[in-house]
């Protein structure tokens, strides 16, 4: 089950969020405009890991990025990024466990949910495009482009809820915004994901993860394995359909198993596709990543085989 959140301290972050959205709205409405240095999104199906390559980016390069820390500022997050500058926390180390996304300690990424629900009310539950006002559009400009000014680095973010509905969306938004999707193998992002299921819900049978955009049909087939498989197939399927409409220089597609086991190689290939520059070029932090893959069959051979089947009958239908 996750974490349960203390109402009252969820009541105090609300209090200061609305008493803060005010002032950062004051200090950032003339003097900035919009980002011009890049933004990228890490994007993926849920249990793909997309967690462990945002750890690993927050690690090797010189970027900002919502931290456990600055996330408690979603209303506010220029203002949460200057206070997390003022404590200097650069010697602070990043972890990299996590469970169910949301990683330990105060410079762990965040996924940031609260920030961009405010933004993209709908997408997450309603599982399409939000079409944000123009007048929205250009605050949320003015809010990303006052962060960045900050420490003057490039963005980090790592939201599958509201982000994967409006890659499209965003990729305009943003011209300098950069897209990486991290795919892992079918069956191994299924038995997760169904796994997720009851340890995060207690029960098999209630949703868990990005909803594709035909999530009501999926839900009308009643074996969950299934159910989880066709969630994994769509949900990179409409991941595949938004960056099709972007230019090759604005995404690049990395495979978890290539990223764990030659890290290196990875890194070399974002480095020279996206011209981004490790933090004061010390190789030797990749080497200290130690990254280890998760993919182990922990579903017994009939349900292996299952999802192996229907993940071929759905190939063939839409190949």
């Amino acid at each position: 089950m996750p974490p349960e959140k203390d109402p009252y301290i969820e009541k105090v972050l609300r209090l200061i969020n609305s008493s803060l959205a005010g002032p950062e709205e004051f200090l950032i409405n003339d003097e900035f405009k919009e980002p011009q240095l890049p933004i990228i999104f890490v994007i993926g199906v849920q249990r793909s890991g997309t967690t462990i390559l945002t750890q690993s980016l927050a690690t090797l390069y010189s970027l900002s990025y919502p931290s456990n820390l600055i996330a408690r500022f979603w209303r506010a997050p220029y203002l949460g990024a200057i206070i997390s500058k003022s404590l200097e926390l650069n010697n602070e180390s990043i972890g990299f466990n996590s469970k169910f996304g949301a990683t330990q300690g105060v410079k762990g990424p965040h996924e940031f949910s609260y920030f961009w629900r405010h933004w993209f009310p709908e997408s997450a539950t309603l599982a399409k495009a939000w079409d944000m006002p123009p007048s929205h559009e250009k605050q949320l400009k003015k809010h990303l482009a006052a962060w960045q000014s900050v420490n003057e680095e490039p963005l980090l973010f790592k939201n599958l809820l509201e982000v994967i509905p409006n890659i499209v969306n965003l990729s305009k938004m943003f011209p300098p915004a950069i897209f990486l999707n991290i795919v892992r193998e079918d069956l191994y992002v299924v038995q997760s994901t169904y796994e997720s299921r009851k340890k995060y819900n207690g029960d098999y049978s209630s949703w868990f993860g990005i909803r594709p955009r035909n999530y009501k049909q999926i839900m009308e087939i009643e074996d969950p394995l299934i159910q989880c498989t066709e969630q994994v197939f769509y949900i990179k399927k409409d991941i595949s359909d938004a960056l099709s409409t972007l230019p090759d220089e604005r995404y690049l597609t990395l495979k978890y198993e290539d990223f764990v086991s030659d890290t290196e190689s990875v890194i070399d290939l974002l480095n020279s596709k996206f011209n981004l520059h490790l933090w004061n070029n010390d190789e030797k932090r990749i080497e200290d990543l130690k990254l280890k893959s998760g993919n182990k069959i922990r579903l017994d051979t009939p349900d292996v085989q299952k999802v192996e089947s229907h993940l071929k009958a759905l190939s063939e239908r839409h190949s």
